[in-house]
């Protein structure tokens, strides 16, 4: 009961927006009304950590693998920009998945960093809508929904003060080379 409670408290996330909560706030929330095994998937879901283990459940397992193969293919095209041999930065095998192709080739072509970002994340959010597809009073909806707002956090910290100090003295740095 506590996770319809939970869902029906939440607002809306819209790429490009406020996030209306952090995800401190989330973690609190969801470790307070879910059962343990349900807050530890949301968790590991905000994690960086892209290693699929028992109990994940499907929406989390895809996301992981969906994840697994963005990072192969980036770091894939890093390597070839840098003139390195790409195999020395993968784990595991390439799936060469042709969304996560197309889009880093669109944010290469893209007129600044930002923007590149931008294309990359939108490409995220898409496959966490499919992910998210007929999921609504649910711990996937939950994945889904902490997914987003991760992505909507990065774009607030890149507009926060601190953010653009980082930005000025990176833009200093490349400018002094």
């Amino acid at each position: 009961m506590s996770i319809y409670y939970l869902v029906a408290s939440l607002s809306m996330l819209e790429f490009g927006s406020k996030p209306p909560l952090s995800s401190k706030e989330l973690l609190k929330d969801c470790e307070r009304l879910l059962p343990d095994g349900d807050y530890r998937k949301i968790v590991r879901a905000m994690s960086d950590d892209d290693e699929e283990r028992p109990g994940d459940g499907d929406t989390l397992l895809r996301w992981k693998r969906f994840s697994h193969n963005f990072r192969n293919e980036l770091a894939w095209l890093r390597a070839v920009e840098a003139n390195r041999d790409p195999s020395e930065y993968l784990r595991g095998e390439r799936a060469g998945e042709p969304e996560v192709v197309d889009a880093l080739a669109e944010a290469v072509k893209a007129a600044d960093p930002l923007s590149a970002e931008q294309i990359l994340d939108q490409m995220l959010w898409k496959k966490i809508d499919e992910l998210a597809a007929q999921h609504y009073f649910d711990i996937d909806f939950l994945i889904t929904y902490a997914l987003k707002l991760k992505i909507l956090e990065r774009y607030q910290a890149v507009g926060s003060p601190a953010g653009e100090k980082i930005f000025e003295k990176i833009k200093e740095g490349v400018l002094d080379l």
